[in-house]
């Protein structure tokens, strides 16, 4: 992609490097406005909008990035979590499965997952278990994926299963607090 104008560059990382939000909003603002195809910075932004929780901000900051653009799978991943934090379950269903459709992934994995326990039961799409194993398969290292299979399995009314993933959690990462407190719960159920 074309490089930015060095006036937005230096917009850019003041942005990067100041402590203030507001500031930090002000000058990726005024990178962009250099250069209107400086799309990191529109990634940039999404980050500050999303520490701030103005996750409609966020999210329409990384619709900027167009489709082709080396950053376009980031933004789209970016947007699905806005919509998640947004309570706008099914579009950011759609964009995660639609992601982990062209490139399987852990973390899309997991998100479709989050989704799906927010959803009433029953929503179409499969039960979160389903995803959350599946990300532990793809990503057998990652502790909090088998920390969310346990959650979702008790969550799910499958005592068995949460104590046997809440295992696998805190045997990946013995300082869990959270992964040792629910599997607590679960034996003593």
């Amino acid at each position: 992609p074309a490089r930015p104008v060095l006036a937005a560059f230096e917009q850019y990382v003041k942005g990067l490097l100041a402590e203030a939000p507001e500031a930090k909003i002000t000058f990726l603002s005024q990178a962009l406005r250099l250069s209107p195809t400086f799309h990191r910075a529109q990634i940039a932004l999404w980050e500050v909008h999303t520490d701030q929780g103005n996750h409609q901000d966020a999210l329409d900051a990384v619709r900027q990035v167009p489709d082709g653009d080396p950053l376009t799978r980031q933004a789209r991943f970016l947007a699905a979590v806005s919509m998640l934090h947004l309570g706008q379950l099914q579009a950011s269903f759609a964009e995660f499965s639609s992601l982990n459709a062209t490139q399987r992934d852990a973390a899309l994995l997991n998100n479709i997952g989050v989704v799906q326990l927010r959803r009433p039961a029953g929503a179409p799409g499969g039960k979160a278990m389903a995803f959350f194993g599946e990300a532990a398969g793809v990503d057998g290292a990652d502790a909090d994926l088998f920390f969310n299979a346990g959650y979702a399995s008790w969550f799910e009314g499958n005592p068995q299963g949460a104590i046997q993933w809440l295992r696998e959690a805190v045997r990946r990462n013995p300082a869990d607090d959270a992964a040792h407190y629910v599997l607590g719960v679960a034996l003593q159920a």
